[in-house]
């Protein structure tokens, strides 16, 4: 979550350590509330919702107007795939931009998580 002056960014992460190492590594000190079912990490112009991707909606991206996917989509089994991009299209403003990193490799050679 990089950018110029003035720019912000939310994330959703289901990984509470995911979370909290992202503020320890970027030495911020974040201020952490409860938003439904979602822990909400916020330093600066930086939140990171913890909590699981299925239960955002709509009303939580009213403000949303581009998506950065790193790795959530290949990092999700194939069968859930479909229904990750179909949410995320039901949630999202029509106007609203993406941006999805993806790669391939021989599933013999992948062990793990993604990690590019």
């Amino acid at each position: 979550m990089a950018g110029g002056a003035g720019a912000s960014g939310t994330g959703v992460e289901l990984a509470q350590k995911a979370v909290e190492d992202f503020f320890a590594e970027q030495r911020l000190q974040p201020q952490v509330s409860q938003l439904g079912p979602f822990r909400v990490y916020a330093a600066g112009a930086v939140e990171l919702w913890c909590g699981d991707f299925f239960h955002l909606r709509a009303e939580h991206l009213l403000e949303c107007t581009a998506v950065y996917d790193r790795a959530a989509l290949i990092a999700l089994p194939p069968s859930m795939r479909q229904r990750y991009a179909a949410h995320l299209g039901t949630i999202l403003a029509p106007a609203a931009g993406g941006c999805w990193s993806a790669w391939t490799m021989r599933r013999s050679r992948w062990t793990g998580r993604p990690s590019p």
